[in-house]
């Protein structure tokens, strides 16, 4: 017999208290004030054999799929110059409290991949079309599976980092100089870890006014004039950086997410290549978001981010996360859909081969962010 939506879902909350220390608050104040069985209405409980397809590549992305127990294998097909599907390669393997199935929803593209269960498996399946409704009507929890999606997101952009790494030192692959029209060379600009006159500062002078207005302008989150309030902008500090100074050190430890309201910032390789650049005003949360791995997690930076212009950032810590929840529900969950989508965007644009599967064009994907009325008449006001 299947168990109870609500049993399932503390279940699953539980699981990702042991798993995540900077959820544990916000999970612990769910439990105070969330009434999990109104909220459970939204999930159904699931069950699959081993042998069993959860996902199948090209298919719609209707569901997401929560891992209580078990274990799965991914697998995806690439086409050749004529179109036709090669065999299945295998990507990765996942398990409880894995999340299936949340890259189609977010992006609204077809699947990437095929998931097939090798052990027993119990899920909690989230539809699509409840998706929004679930984040207008339970936003702490919405926050809380929003940030967990985006850091089971990084794990898997991490993964695929190293395993595409791997793959190029094992083939021995040089890429062509005149297929490179990305990398622009530039001067590296000298910077040592944990020297405060090259990190970027608080600006002590800027006021809540100040910062009210930089929110108000940011472009890629669709909040309006209205969602913005001085007690919301009193969570944000205001950074600057001169141009050539870091912002982000790889191996320095960081809980902060830094959203650009100015100017213009870079990652670049020992080369001196630009990897990836984040413009101001940008719409695409993907060049507006830096540190969000950090933020996620606290953990050492995962890599090193200078200012390639003078730069003003916003900055907000983590632990401000369940004040900005109560401050103002909506900004939080649009703030955490950006950080989820810019999150699976990396993740794609890293694996070349899945990227190509696609089924949208590049910049449709905004419309979960910018365009879908449906979904925002759902979030609370």
């Amino acid at each position: 017999m299947i168990g109870s939506a609500d049993k399932w879902l503390a279940e699953y909350l539980n699981a990702l208290y042991r798993e995540n220390d900077t959820l544990k608050s916000m999970i612990d104040t769910i439990k105070k004030g969330v009434q999990l069985d109104r909220a459970a209405r939204y999930f159904h409980p699931l069950t699959f054999k081993p042998g069993a397809e959860l996902v199948k590549q090209g298919d719609d992305p209707n569901f997401i799929l929560l891992l209580l127990e078990g274990c799965v294998e991914v697998f995806t097909q690439t086409r050749d110059m004529e179109n036709r599907l090669g065999d299945p390669v295998k990507l990765n393997e996942m398990s409880a409290p894995d999340v299936i199935g949340e890259m189609g929803v977010v992006l609204k593209s077809q699947r990437t991949a095929t998931v097939k269960a090798t052990t027993p498996i119990r899920a909690l399946g989230l539809a699509e079309h409840l998706f929004p409704k679930l984040l207008g009507e339970h936003p702490l929890l919405a926050c809380v599976l929003l940030r967990w999606f985006a850091e089971d997101a990084v794990k898997k952009l991490l993964g695929t980092r190293a395993q595409r790494d791997d793959e190029i030192i094992e083939d021995g692959i040089v890429p062509d100089p005149d297929e490179i029209v990305s990398v622009q060379p530039i001067k590296r600009p000298s910077y040592k870890i944990g020297n405060s006159d090259r990190r970027y500062r608080p600006d002590d002078s800027a006021t809540t006014a100040e910062i009210e207005s930089l929110l108000r302008e940011m472009k890629c989150f669709n909040w309006k004039p209205r969602d913005i309030s001085t007690s919301l902008a009193s969570l944000f500090r205001l950074c600057k950086v001169r141009a050539g100074r870091g912002i982000l050190a790889e191996g320095e430890f960081g809980s902060t997410l830094l959203l650009l309201t100015d100017g213009k910032a870079m990652i670049c390789d020992d080369s001196g290549g630009i990897v990836y650049e984040w413009t101001a005003g940008h719409r695409d949360p993907r060049f507006v978001l830096m540190g969000e791995m950090g933020f996620l997690r606290p953990e050492p930076r995962t890599g090193t981010v200078f200012a390639n212009s003078a730069c003003q950032l916003l900055e907000i810590d983590s632990d401000k996360v369940p004040e900005l929840v109560a401050t103002s529900p909506k900004v939080a969950i649009l703030l955490h859909l950006g950080l989820l989508g810019a999150v699976c965007r990396k993740l794609l644009d890293t694996s070349s081969d899945v990227a190509r599967q696609l089924s949208v064009e590049e910049g449709d994907w905004q419309q979960w962010f910018v365009g879908d009325d449906f979904y925002m008449q759902q979030l609370p006001d």
